[in-house]
């Protein structure tokens, strides 16, 4: 009865010219019946056969225009709602573990959705597996409670995020997830240069690469699975806040002047002061332009001989950071760093060897330094920094100028990237932005130490207007969709990289907001756990019938029978 209903609709619904085009296909039917007819040398049997085939594809055309559909009751109280391309597996298996017997495609909800008013509002809970919805799709379930089932290829990134600005010295981070067939190596490369690397196990593994900002504007990394680019790593570096280091030195060597030429290239005012001989100093200034002012140092460089000197002691009190390197007696030397600076350092001896390796060729000294509840440990090295006032860092590491002269500048630069940023001074007119940033996506943007004055952002050629957090003032927000892709400016001066919106990760990304919007909002009972769906035949089967009916009609001729 529901066939003959949607037959009666159709032709119902047909304007004057459909039915010309309907009455000349049926002409057209009876023309080739009647060419068939007078074909003489046809067998009964044959005649009766190439009519058929005939006949059958003209029925076969006509149901293909009419659509028939037929209704069932079907339980929608839990749904699952599938994107493309998800294998009939996953599918099943994700329907078997929901315990769930209704599915939807995307065009078949979307056609539910358009056809039935009502038929969104009569859905219970609502399963999204997979990540390509349209937002169409999803604006249809904004009152809909949602669970999302993500699924990703095998070795595609599943997660990731760096930082959209850095500053120069800065580290950069690249964090992600992905799910692996195989151990594999991940690697960050600038050019033909590997940067950072990390092995990973088989399986769904979390990731963390780090590596220094090296330049100041427009930064291009790749991030490589086994040699093959899952992903630009794009960023843009400004330049590093300019600090004050005070290096206080029993005798000048090698470490400390190759470190002070590495602080000095970056832009900071260092200076160097030298015991030479007993009452005799010498002091040398790196890009200090006005010596005419008191130089007040935000870092202090030193041996834990110099624990003592009236300069380091007030540096702690007045919450500045000092660092003590080149150790030979930790045991000792920590002691004595406790008793004048306050500090709770302590330390025990690991190996009776006389250095243990780093890496790149760096050695250190064979203690350890034990944890602390004041005290953050820099990363890979044995260097930590206790908060006592100031700031108080111990290295255990030998000699690293040796990397520099082997040319190694890069892992130079990193182990004391890696060290100054624990004791370097927070930053002013810090910028922090998420990425990556995708076209027609919502993207926040923090900034902390920023002026007061400042009430608008200038972003891609636009702006957008900052809102002031109630518990610092100091730090304001921005929400900012990006209409283009590509670099765009960003205030006066810096830069942002807007990805383009066609990949799996925007558009999960995009899932996650809305179901972040929708945790926002009531969801609305639904009181019905069953309906009446209609059910049609899918393209590929018409198509499929189609193509029997005309291979028959070709074939038979050439048959012998």
């Amino acid at each position: 009865m529901a066939i003959y209903n949607n037959i009666f609709t159709v032709f119902s619904s047909f304007t004057t010219l459909d039915w010309l085009i309907y009455a000349a296909l049926a002409i057209l039917l009876a023309v080739q019946i009647r060419s068939i007819l007078r074909v003489k040398s046809l067998s009964a049997y044959r005649l009766r056969v190439r009519l058929g085939l005939t006949i059958l594809l003209w029925v076969v055309l006509l149901l293909f225009i009419i659509q028939p559909q037929w209704k069932f009751s079907g339980n929608t109280n839990r749904v699952l709602l599938i994107s493309e391309n998800i294998p009939a597996e996953t599918i099943q298996k994700a329907k078997d573990s929901l315990k769930i017997t209704e599915s939807f495609t995307i065009n078949d909800f979307n056609r539910r959705a358009s056809e039935d008013p009502g038929f969104v509002s009569r859905l219970g809970s609502i399963y999204l597996l997979g990540q390509d919805f349209t937002a169409w799709t999803l604006s249809q379930l904004s009152q809909k409670k949602l669970h999302w089932l993500p699924s990703f290829k095998p070795d595609e990134l599943q997660e990731i995020r760096w930082k959209a600005i850095v500053r120069k010295g800065e580290f950069q981070e690249v964090i992600g997830k992905v799910q692996l067939t195989e151990p594999k190596v991940l690697r960050v490369k600038y050019g033909s240069q590997v940067v950072d690397s990390i092995s990973l196990s088989k399986g769904f593994q979390t990731f963390q690469l780090r590596f220094p900002a090296f330049a100041v504007g427009r930064t291009e990394t790749s991030l490589e699975l086994e040699n093959q680019e899952v992903q630009k790593v794009k960023f843009y570096s400004r330049k590093s806040q300019i600090s004050s280091v005070y290096f206080i030195l029993e005798n000048p060597d090698f470490e400390s002047k190759t470190l002070a030429e590495l602080l000095g290239k970056n832009g900071n005012r260092v200076e160097i002061l030298t015991t030479v001989a007993k009452n005799t100093q010498s002091k040398v200034s790196i890009n200090r332009f006005d010596k005419s002012k008191t130089f007040t140092p935000d870092i202090i460089i030193t041996e834990p001989s110099n624990v003592a000197h009236p300069l380091v002691k007030k540096a702690v009190s007045d919450g500045k950071s000092v660092l003590f390197f080149s150790v030979t007696s930790p045991e000792q030397s920590l002691k004595n760093i406790n008793a004048t600076l306050g500090t709770k350092w302590r330390v025990k001896k690991i190996s009776n060897a006389e250095s243990l390796p780093v890496g790149n060729g760096v050695t250190a000294l064979p203690f350890q330094l034990e944890e602390n509840l004041n005290q953050n440990r820099v990363t890979g090295l044995p260097v930590a920094v206790q908060k006592v006032g100031g700031r108080v860092g111990v290295s255990l590491l030998n000699e690293t100028f040796s990397l520099k002269l082997s040319g190694d500048s890069l892992a130079y630069g990193k182990i004391w990237s890696t060290i100054l940023q624990q004791l370097n001074p927070p930053l002013e007119g810090n910028i922090e932005a998420e990425a990556p940033l995708w076209k027609d996506t919502k993207s926040k943007l923090v900034l902390n130490k920023f002026s007061q004055n400042i009430n608008e952002l200038s972003i891609a050629n636009d702006t957008a207007q900052l809102h002031t957090s109630g518990l610092n003032s100091l730090t304001a927000t921005a929400d900012y969709i990006f209409r283009k892709s590509g670099w765009q400016p960003f205030q006066d001066s810096l830069e942002v990289y807007v990805e383009e919106e066609s990949s799996p990760l925007s558009k999960a990304k995009q899932i996650k907001e809305t179901l972040i919007a929708h945790a926002q909002v009531e969801s609305l009972p639904s009181n019905v756990s069953e309906q009446m769906l209609t059910v049609q035949l899918p393209d590929w089967v018409w198509f499929a019938l189609l193509l029997v009916c005309l291979t028959g009609l070709w074939i038979e001729p050439k048959l012998k029978y």
